[in-house]
């Protein structure tokens, strides 16, 4: 028998249609509010380059010397607006867990 390690994470909801969580991004730790995407496979993170990202704290990738990115870019559609963003990889600390070099889209425009 293996034993197996659960992480809780309390996540927010708005009309239970987008799910919010808190999530630790690259060396430096920036803590940020997510949308965990449960309409595609991305985790989406507003950068700093992002200008339409509403008022949300923004990844400021500057600050992390684990960050890559690919310069590849990625739109997603969704039934109510688009965003837009380039693929990128960091640590991604959720709960007690650190996960090194996570895919995730660094998104550049949020056009809801």
């Amino acid at each position: 028998s293996q034993d197996v390690e659960y992480i809780v994470e309390q996540l927010d909801t708005k009309d239970k249609l987008e799910y919010f969580g808190m999530l630790k991004f690259g060396s430096e730790n920036q803590e940020l509010e997510v949308v965990f995407d449960t309409g595609s496979n991305w985790l989406w993170v507003p950068t700093e380059n992002c200008a339409k990202c509403h008022d949300a704290p923004k990844f400021q990738s500057d600050e992390s010397k684990s960050f890559i990115n690919t310069e590849s870019t990625v739109d997603i559609e969704y039934g109510r607006g688009k965003i837009s963003g380039t693929i990128c990889f960091d640590t991604v600390i959720i709960g007690n867990i650190s996960i090194s070099k996570q895919e995730f889209l660094g998104v550049t425009q949020d056009a809801d």
